[in-house]
């Protein structure tokens, strides 16, 4: 599953070039033209912090596989934030605010590293997941074990614009 959503970021890397702060739900085309998943994501400009301070583009997005296309049939939609200068597969913790206020302790800030994505299960982020639907403004900031500082704020304002869509597409209830 964790190769699915490497390949999900590739194909939509370029798409979060397009710096909106809209909320856009994607339907992800297989080899063979069917559907193999849905992607409802945002973009936003990170800072990262290292030897240097750079600026790089960041997507915050939602995943889940088409249900069909999969044999896992109990796949779990992830929530995902993609760095594209991000390498490794070391857990990180992050830091989550929405409107400034802290979101999650211990576990609950742990996210799975697979190359220049963070990945955690929707359903292990009931609490992110309801402060992602009232608040304006989400921030994630983490130093990796590469000593890198990463910092990124996505707009809130439009999530809820085609969450209901997304839940119908995944069958989940966000």
């Amino acid at each position: 599953m964790k190769k699915l959503f490497v390949a999900l970021a590739s194909i939509f890397a370029l798409s979060a070039m397009a710096q909106s702060s809209d909320w856009k739900l994607t339907t992800v085309p297989g080899a063979d033209r069917e559907t193999v998943g849905h992607i409802y994501h945002t973009s936003a400009v990170g800072t990262q912090t290292g030897s240097k301070i750079e600026k790089f583009v960041t997507g915050l997005r939602l995943v889940c596989t088409a249900r069909e296309s999969t044999s896992n049939k109990n796949a779990d939609p992830v929530i995902a934030i993609y760095w594209n200068t991000m390498i490794g597969s070391t857990p990180q913790f992050v830091d989550i605010k929405v409107d400034g206020r802290q979101v999650g302790v211990g576990q609950e800030t742990k996210w799975d590293q697979d190359g220049p994505l963070l990945l955690r299960r929707i359903s292990e982020s009931s609490t992110l997941m309801q402060s992602m639907k009232t608040g304006r403004s989400i921030s994630f900031q983490w130093s990796g074990t590469d000593g890198v500082r990463r910092a990124t704020i996505f707009d809130l304002r439009n999530f809820r614009s085609n969450l209901s869509e997304f839940n119908t597409l995944c069958k989940t209830q966000i």
